[in-house]
């Protein structure tokens, strides 16, 4: 399984450095039509996405998981890439009068909206890259933790839920990526359904962490369920995933896969997919555990914990390709 996810980590590297110089051209076209059709968004002309990548990144262009492991860790690599931003726009406007949290807000927005526009390019190879950039993770990335501060100001028992989280969206991301690269061979489709998958996942994420931030500023009422009944779903979800994707497998192998793929790597591909399986749900209790610690007698949080877990079984649910 790690000798598969080492070739998609390639794989993806690739792929995303070959499209750089295209993406460098476009880019600056598409900044540069930002700021005549808004004046909110003037901001001069990117060199690359990778530049723009390597502001969320102190010492190199790839992420590096370490930073995400802890609350404590995630807070200071919030702290570096927001000066990063900071910096970044101050060089471009000296002499524009926004607060820091502006400046940051308007370079992330025109950071989506490139990312966005490029996701509308027709060409096959174009497609691919943009759902796989780095970039689009790293943003969503600052969005969450950016909440997750929010939240842990407010209520720090959320501290060791932030662990809980990391490791359970770690087990889920080795699980996606083994899964899709196994159902699809691999290609362009598998590095888009996978990366489009971790994507949703942080979206979820950071929705998930704003309506908690919510219930400690406004009134909000009571609605009294557990997560019982989506932890049920998840794991009937994710054991019916692998199931229908062996059945594919052994389909493929009976017919025009004869002589490509034997039944031998039908049972290496059963074994490795169930490893990963047990691991995510592993992590899943755990988040669990540590998130119904964080909800004492606050039933509005299990309702959006149950939500979450349905959420990640709509992801599960999607990965067929």
């Amino acid at each position: 399984m790690k000798k598969i996810i080492l070739v998609f980590s390639v794989i993806l590297f690739f792929v995303a450095c070959t499209n750089n110089d295209g993406n460098k051209q476009q880019s600056k076209e598409i900044s540069n039509n930002s700021e005549k059709k808004s004046s909110s968004k003037e901001f001069s002309v990117y060199d690359s996405y990778q530049e723009l990548e390597n502001l969320f990144y102190k010492d190199g262009w790839s992420p590096n998981i370490a930073y995400f492991d802890t609350y404590q860790s995630q807070e200071l690599w919030y702290n570096k890439a927001k000066t990063n931003l900071i910096q970044f726009f101050d060089s471009i406007y000296p002499n524009k009068n926004l607060t820091d949290e502006e400046k940051v807000s308007e370079l992330i927005d025109q950071m989506r909206e490139a990312v966005e526009s490029d996701k509308l390019d027709g060409s096959p190879g174009g497609i691919a890259s943009h759902f796989c950039h780095p970039l689009q993770t790293s943003y969503l990335r600052y969005d969450a933790i950016e909440n997750t501060i929010k939240l842990v100001k407010k209520d720090s028992s959320f501290i060791n839920e932030v662990s809980a989280w990391e490791k359970l969206y770690n087990a889920m991301e080795d699980f996606i990526h083994l899964f899709v690269w196994t159902d699809s061979g691999g290609g362009s489709i598998a590095i888009s359904a996978t990366c489009a998958s971790l994507t949703d996942i942080l979206k979820d994420r950071i929705h998930n962490i704003e309506n908690i931030i919510k219930l400690y500023e406004v009134e909000h009422s009571i609605r009294i369920t557990d997560y019982k009944n989506a932890r049920s779903l998840f794991e009937r979800e994710i054991n019916k995933q692998i199931k229908n994707c062996l059945y594919r497998m052994e389909k493929y192998i009976s017919g025009e896969g004869s002589g490509i793929l034997t039944l031998e790597d039908k049972r290496e591909a059963e074994q490795n997919l169930n490893e990963e399986k047990i691991k995510v749900l592993k992590t899943l209790d755990n988040w669990i555990k540590q998130r119904h610690i964080c909800e004492r007698d606050n039933k509005e949080i299990t309702f959006l914990t149950h939500y979450l877990i349905k959420d990640l079984s709509t992801i599960i649910i999607g990965l067929d390709v």
